[in-house]
């Protein structure tokens, strides 16, 4: 939820969002109340186990910021800027921010497909 209230946050202030390579990277997402009771349910039970929490929709992170953009009404420009730059470009916009955007390692995650040291700590310790 971080992520898309950054976003929207972003998009409702500036007239250009910048996105990594061609944001064709896949997400997939969980409400806030599924994922907590998810948390409770597993609460209950003596067993380390690795769980799918997200929902079987998939978007690209294009069609991510397309949805947020519509959704908050804003006219902001969406453009691409080169994968191996992103990582430093959401560094200094959030040093400027005095706020975690997105770092290096969820950036690259996320373009690979792969599961964050974030989400691999939250599902371990589920």
């Amino acid at each position: 939820m971080a992520l898309i209230n950054n976003i929207a946050w972003l998009m409702r202030r500036s007239p250009i969002v910048l996105y990594g390579g061609h944001g064709d990277y896949r997400i997939r997402g969980i409400h806030v109340s599924d994922l907590a009771e998810l948390m409770c349910t597993m609460a209950e039970h003596e067993v380390n186990v690795t769980v799918d929490a997200v929902g079987p929709e998939s978007l690209s992170f294009l069609e991510l910021l397309e949805k947020v953009r519509a959704a908050v009404r804003s006219r902001t420009l969406l453009l691409p800027v080169p994968g191996a730059v992103f990582p430093g470009v959401t560094w200094l916009l959030g040093t400027l921010l005095r706020d975690t955007l997105l770092t290096r390692d969820e950036y690259l995650a996320m373009a690979a497909g792969w599961p964050t040291r974030r989400r691999q700590r939250a599902v371990a310790s589920a």
